[in-house]
């Protein structure tokens, strides 16, 4: 089975290499589509078996959703270029979970629950077991790509993995392998008011 990796290359370009070798090198045959928004990235970038789509940054991460509204492939995944894989059976992990569990809409790396509010809410970053979510983070989401029909694609361009996880029913966290790249002072958490943002978009989408 073949599954489509989404990756939106915007501040982090050196990282790109290292991230889609790894990411070819899974033991599940992925379908790598790079959005390049990138201003300063080489036009003349070029990366073998990588389907690379121009685009300007207007709508920041929200446009992995509306490419990903056009996988013809039975699963997908976003993720963020500041991660990546630690082993090659990630995705075989992901595919199996998911074969095993039609229920569930997606799974990911990290997520919150919502029972006592997002930011008092624990960040499950590392789960032994099953764990079921509210909102899976962008850094890592592996869906069902059928459980996005119907998503409302008007953009959200501070919080989209907060609207995506409010429109995905069924979602949950497993065990997975990953290591952090160069994050710096542009990681999501270190942007002021990220945080107040993050929680109107808990009360927007969820309450």
């Amino acid at each position: 089975m073949r599954v489509t990796g989404i990756y939106t290359n915007w501040r982090r370009k050196e990282n790109l290499w290292e991230i889609l070798k790894a990411a070819k090198a899974q033991t599940t045959p992925i379908d790598l589509w790079l959005i390049d928004n990138a201003d300063n990235t080489p036009h003349e970038l070029k990366v073998n078996g990588v389907k690379r789509y121009g685009h300007n940054n207007e709508l920041m991460c929200w446009q992995r959703w509306l490419y990903a509204k056009l996988v013809s492939t039975p699963y997908l995944f976003v993720m963020d270029d500041d991660l990546i894989f630690s082993s090659p059976t990630e995705i075989e992990k992901c595919v199996h979970f998911m074969d095993a569990h039609p229920e569930l809409d997606a799974i990911g790396y990290t997520g919150v629950k919502l029972d006592k509010g997002y930011f008092t809410s624990p960040h499950y970053m590392s789960v032994k077991t099953y764990t079921e979510v509210d909102i899976i983070k962008g850094r890592f989401m592996f869906i069902r790509t059928s459980s996005l029909k119907g998503l409302d694609e008007s953009p959200d361009l501070t919080c989209d993995d907060i609207k995506v996880s409010s429109h995905l029913k069924n979602k949950a966290l497993i065990p997975l392998s990953f290591a952090n790249l160069k994050e710096g002072a542009e990681a999501v958490f270190l942007q002021k008011g990220q945080k107040q943002k993050r929680e109107e978009a808990v009360k927007r989408y969820f309450l």
